[in-house]
């Protein structure tokens, strides 16, 4: 959730409200909702969908630079976010890419990498 009281509206996110409603009436936008994925070790996951999707947004919980609003990111069964834990999942992992759909593809990988 992306606004200045993310916590007051996530009821109503919640019950149902849409994104243009929860934008007009209350300055936020939902980044992403009721996300489940299971990427196991050695496994290649690739998250691709249309401008806007929220593709960027999924992948910055991944590395740490935003945390969720509500709801647990599990590593192991170990929820990463409990208890402040600051390191980010790219340390668990041995390599992370990302391309771009740019017109310059990149690959990022991790120090670990």
């Amino acid at each position: 959730m992306f606004g200045r009281k993310p916590q007051q509206v996530m009821s109503q996110v919640r019950d149902g409200i849409g994104k243009d409603e929860l934008l007009a009436k209350h300055d936020h936008t939902l980044g992403l909702k009721d996300i489940n994925l299971t990427i196991n070790k050695g496994e290649i996951f690739v998250i691709m969908g249309l401008s806007g999707s929220g593709k960027s947004t999924l992948i910055r919980h991944f590395n740490r630079l935003i945390d969720p609003t509500e709801g647990q990111i599990l590593v192991d069964g170990v929820d990463v976010i409990v208890g402040g834990d600051s390191h980010s999942l790219l340390g668990d992992y041995s390599e992370f890419g990302i391309k771009s759909s740019g017109p310059y593809p990149t690959k990022v990988t991790s120090a670990a990498g």
